[in-house]
């Protein structure tokens, strides 16, 4: 189970920085780096491209996104990122800012879990939850 939610982060992507160590932090296991979390501090439209070389270069499987400060309308821009799904997402609808999502690669199962989404409450947690039922690391 994968469950994002709004935080605070020490992590910022920079979108002058192509340098992975610099620009992502990921849970690794001996067979590869397969998660990603990013608090992208909005601006997702002019760092779009970046993320995109990132994961091409990569073996990650789950991104998640906290911050993307995009709403209802515009958060499905997601969906162009190429070999990958935005399986969920939090936008905020009364104030700014804020969001939260979850990237998969293409291949994978998942359901939403919209039980533990049942908390969100703007401003005050924000969360983005799925199962993923297909996940083969290698």
């Amino acid at each position: 189970m994968i469950c994002n939610g709004h935080h605070n982060s020490d992590l910022t992507f920079n979108s002058k920085y192509h340098d992975r160590p610099n620009c992502f932090s990921s849970k690794s296991n001996q067979k590869g780096d397969w998660l990603m979390h990013l608090n992208i501090e909005g601006g997702i439209v002019s760092k779009k491209n970046d993320l995109e070389i990132m994961l091409h270069s990569s073996n990650i499987k789950i991104v998640c996104l906290n911050e993307h400060w995009l709403n209802d309308d515009s958060i499905f821009i997601l969906n162009s990122i190429p070999n990958y799904n935005l399986a969920h997402f939090y936008c905020r609808t009364a104030s700014t800012r804020g969001g939260s999502c979850i990237l998969l690669q293409k291949d994978l199962e998942y359901k939403v879990r919209d039980d533990l989404c049942a908390f969100n409450e703007e401003s005050v947690f924000e969360a983005s939850c799925i199962e993923v039922l297909t996940l083969k690391i290698n």
